[in-house]
């Protein structure tokens, strides 16, 4: 709930973040039957998009074939790896021509 991530936090599939608090989300987020947990995707899926004044970011490689394929180069690039310092530079290469 406070918005950030750590440095040794992994992000598994599913994973999805919330940005811009309004009404409608502190209530989902404050809701007796979720015991003030984030909302469930599901509920976020409800809300009209035109309505919204929060985005969503879902981390999902199951429906997103294009973040598994980006997942899977990066694994490559692990492979092949000579070191850290290169593989850090590859994978910001990699990044940075996936995501600008």
């Amino acid at each position: 709930m406070n918005g950030s991530l750590g440095y040794n936090d992994k992000v598994q599939d599913g994973f999805y973040q919330l940005w811009g608090v309004n009404p409608y989300v502190w209530d989902l987020c404050n809701h007796k039957e979720d015991s003030g947990r984030m909302p469930a995707l599901e509920s976020l899926r409800a809300v009209d998009p035109r309505d919204a004044t929060f985005d969503v970011v879902i981390v999902d490689t199951i429906g997103d074939t294009c973040l598994l394929e980006l997942k899977e180069k990066a694994l490559d690039l692990k492979l092949k790896a000579v070191d850290a310092k290169k593989l850090a530079e590859h994978l910001g290469k990699l990044v940075c021509s996936a995501m600008g």
